[in-house]
């Protein structure tokens, strides 16, 4: 039990944030579908340690946040409104990600944007936001206007899983945990670190190619960050 009342019968009420997340989701049936990828990492978690080392609060969270940015900016269908009723879609030169972060109050997801698109802004924005939503900043602006969104449970060792767009979001991308695994690569087994990225889609609104060329230059971008 969270604590909440419990009445006669065993019922226990939704937090606000549970019942937030109840009715969105009940939105999201839509004709789904998903790609996979595995991403080796090994170079972006390099550039964390020398960013922190140089003093800036790096994740790779940050470098998984500027791939999406500057893939979405290049294919904006991705980060497109779809009016499905009137067959109509609008684009944005300025899209919102919301960010799934675990905070006292629950999972919620503010909405980043970045003021300049360097990686190192977005380090310290990024760090910015979370702080303020896990310290309990309830200002309704910081949750408005995402227009993809990106959760992140490689944290909590999970290898993989299936994310549901948040409606009318055309896309979400779910990022694993890193690990090592071994990898062919010119004949040769070497060991890697990887993690798996999943992203899922509304059919509706993306069709496979157009999705698989945003993924495959996320991927690219996280892979040689530099």
């Amino acid at each position: 039990m969270s604590g909440s009342a419990v009445d006669a019968e065993g019922w226990e009420p939704l937090s606000p944030v549970e019942r937030a997340m109840a009715r969105r989701m009940s939105e999201a049936i839509a004709p789904l579908a998903a790609q996979f990828v595995d991403v080796r990492v090994d170079a972006a978690l390099e550039q964390v340690s020398s960013m922190r080392a140089d003093g800036l609060p790096a994740t790779f969270n940050a470098v998984v946040v500027h791939a999406v940015l500057v893939a979405l900016r290049e294919h904006p269908r991705v980060a497109a409104e779809l009016d499905y009723s009137g067959f109509r879609r609008r684009l944005t030169d300025d899209p919102g990600v919301g960010i799934a972060v675990d905070s006292p109050r629950g999972l919620v997801v503010p909405v980043f944007r970045s003021t300049s698109g360097e990686l190192t802004e977005i380090v310290t924005e990024l760090d910015t936001l979370v702080t303020a939503v896990r310290s309990g900043a309830a200002n309704p602006e910081l949750f408005r206007g995402a227009n993809f969104t990106i959760s992140n449970i490689g944290g909590l060792g999970i290898h993989g899983g299936f994310p549901t767009p948040n409606p009318p979001q055309p896309a979400i991308l779910g990022v694993a945990s890193a690990r090592e695994v071994p990898v062919v690569e010119i004949g040769q087994i070497e060991v890697r670190t990887v993690s798996s990225f999943t992203l899922a889609l509304d059919h509706r609104a993306l069709d496979g190619i157009t999705a698989a060329r945003f993924f495959r230059r996320v991927v690219d971008i996280v892979e040689s960050p530099s």
